[in-house]
């Protein structure tokens, strides 16, 4: 979009980084309550730093646009690996999850609940790294009225029966998801 390369070009440029921008729709904006879900996603996921986990650099306003910038990843998600090859085999997949587990352990720690792992959510970089991406559904205690009653969040193939039941997430939910 024409305004975020004015927003973020010059900072971002000095820098020398590659980022991706995630910009809330602008349909959406005129929604105080979707806007404060973004912007406490986006106070959620800034908690985080962990090395399997994509980092949020920062939450910015400009005319009325709403963007996070984040870590650019590059790499596939495993849902696209798995869409090309195949399925992953056990020694592989079994490394994977222990990647998983760990960046959930960091989020778990702070009270964030991830809500939507699944293959499409798990980037794998150029270098076998991997990164958890889309915190943005994420919740804390603290943000979890935020949520729509009625409104399931997440990929309904990878929910826990808690979160299908839309009852109290902890890090189990996630575990149960991966």
């Amino acid at each position: 979009r024409d305004w975020s390369s004015d927003v973020c070009s010059s900072d971002l440029s000095m820098l020398e980084r590659e980022v991706a921008i995630k910009i809330l729709r602008r349909e959406l904006v005129s929604q105080p309550q979707v806007v404060e879900r973004f912007r406490q996603g986006a106070i959620t996921h800034a908690k985080l730093n962990h090395q399997n986990i994509a980092t949020l650099h920062s939450f910015v306003r400009h005319e009325g646009q709403y963007c996070l910038i984040m870590e650019y990843v590059q790499g596939k998600t495993l849902d696209e690996i798995i869409r090309a090859k195949g399925a992953i085999p056990f020694p592989i997949a079994a490394c994977i999850a222990v990647r998983v587990l760990d960046g959930l352990e960091h989020a778990h720690g702070f009270g964030i609940v991830h809500r939507d792992i699944n293959p499409a959510n798990l980037m794998l970089t150029r270098d076998g790294e991997l990164k958890i991406m889309d915190f943005d559904i994420a919740c804390a205690g603290w943000t979890a009225k935020l949520t729509q009653v009625g409104r399931i969040i997440g990929t309904f193939e990878y929910m826990s029966p808690e979160q299908i039941r839309e009852k109290v997430l902890d890090g189990r939910s996630d575990i149960y998801s991966l």
